[in-house]
């Protein structure tokens, strides 16, 4: 029982230490030499769940997703993003170069798979 409780406990502590805020999100593409993806969300939006249903599930995308940038979904009623980024509109997805935190690229609205693939592109070629 002691040993069930010790296991638990590590793995709460591994879940909330493992969170990825934008400041990690900024380090970790700097050493990664990756551009940082960073979607604005809210809880009613149904655009923002398809978004995060359909496109960031897609296989292809997840597996590009993982290769070239560091994704942070952030609900833009938190305080975890620069308020330079601030919109009204959401989803939205900032594309942000970590060794000055501009932004690279950006996506208003809901883009399906085939739009999103090519704003990946884009990316890649700015960059």
């Amino acid at each position: 029982m002691k040993r069930f409780f010790i296991l638990l406990i590590f793995t709460i502590n591994l879940l909330y230490a493992s969170e990825l805020t934008y400041e990690k999100a900024v380090q970790k593409g700097i050493k990664q030499n990756k551009p940082i993806m960073l979607v604005l969300v809210s809880n009613y939006c149904s655009w923002c769940n398809r978004f995060k249903k359909n496109i960031l599930k897609d296989k292809d995308i997840k597996f590009r997703l993982d290769e070239e940038v560091i994704t942070l979904i952030v609900n833009k009623s938190e305080d975890g993003y620069p308020k330079k980024f601030e919109t009204s509109l959401v989803p939205t997805t900032f594309f942000i170069d970590p060794k000055n935190e501009e932004e690279i690229i950006s996506q208003v609205g809901y883009a399906n798979i085939e739009n999103f693939k090519e704003l990946l592109d884009d990316l890649k070629d700015m960059y």
